[in-house]
């Protein structure tokens, strides 16, 4: 599953000159699509099973931060491109495949073809992968907002995937 973790560190290097900042722009709104989904993941799996529906909830609204963070860090790179340049590239083709593999969870979850058991692994798994994002490498900047946000979402996205290898344990 880790296709998010596939599509950062195959390419660890700067972007190419062929990407520019309407790219790197793309890319996050991109990125922010796929932090909803994971939040309508984590949202669904708290209505599903209830007795753990505060923990779930709280991921999904954390999630749902993040996403929202991630357009306004994109508004910031629209509203004044010259101050942003692109940094680490990444495959967009495999952050569809992300999305498209979290809306797979969801539909399962929709079906109860995910089991309880399974769930805190597969959680675990997303989060891994999104903290190989590193919001901080994907854009070069010196904007103090954009800087903090990056840190934020890193920060809180270590904080997640904690949370679950707690839970495995």
């Amino acid at each position: 599953m880790k296709l998010l973790k596939m599509l950062l560190s195959a390419k660890r290097e700067p972007a190419d000159n062929k990407v520019g900042i309407q790219d790197v722009i793309e890319n996050l709104r991109l990125l922010s699509k796929g932090e909803s989904d994971i939040a309508e993941f984590y949202q669904l799996c708290g209505d599903v099973f209830a007795d753990e529906r505060d923990f779930w909830h709280q991921l999904a609204t954390s999630e749902q931060s993040h996403a929202d963070m991630v357009l306004r860090m994109a508004d910031l790179v629209e509203k004044e491109p010259r101050k942003y340049r692109p940094g680490r590239s990444f495959s967009v083709v495999l952050a569809r495949l992300f999305r498209a593999h979290v809306h797979g969870l969801v539909e399962k979850m929709r079906k109860g073809e995910i089991q309880k058991k399974e769930l805190v692994a597969i959680a675990a798994d997303i989060e891994n992968s999104v903290v190989e994002l590193n919001y901080g490498d994907l854009v070069k900047t010196d904007v103090p907002e954009f800087i903090a946000m990056a840190r934020t979402l890193d920060e809180e996205t270590g904080e997640h995937r904690e949370a679950f290898e707690k839970r495995m344990k």
